[in-house]
């Protein structure tokens, strides 16, 4: 669990309820720097939905920029879109000549 990735979610506005609690239950199983790899299944048992509506809500959360997706052969992997999420920048040192 990334605790800074569940108080991102937490901040997000403009949500409706069941894509911010997506997006929270989603933050609550990320790792930091790593996809989340799930099913819609296990998405909507987290959520207490279907699966045709977890399905939506991860849908509108691409659209709104939260999350980037990609299908994978069984289920899907997802990217939070929080800045503590994405693997950090390489660092490049300048060498003295």
């Amino acid at each position: 669990m990334s605790m800074s990735a569940v108080m991102w979610a937490l901040k997000q506005d403009r949500l409706s309820p069941l894509d911010q609690l997506a997006l929270i239950k989603l933050a609550d199983i990320s790792q930091p720097h790593a996809p989340i790899k799930c099913t819609y299944g296990r998405i909507a048992e987290m959520c207490g939905v279907s699966q045709n509506t977890a399905f939506n809500s991860v849908k509108r959360l691409q659209e709104a920029g939260k999350i980037t997706k990609s299908r994978r052969a069984r289920g899907v992997t997802i990217s939070l879109c929080a800045p503590e999420s994405r693997a950090p920048e390489p660092r490049v040192r300048e060498v003295a000549r």
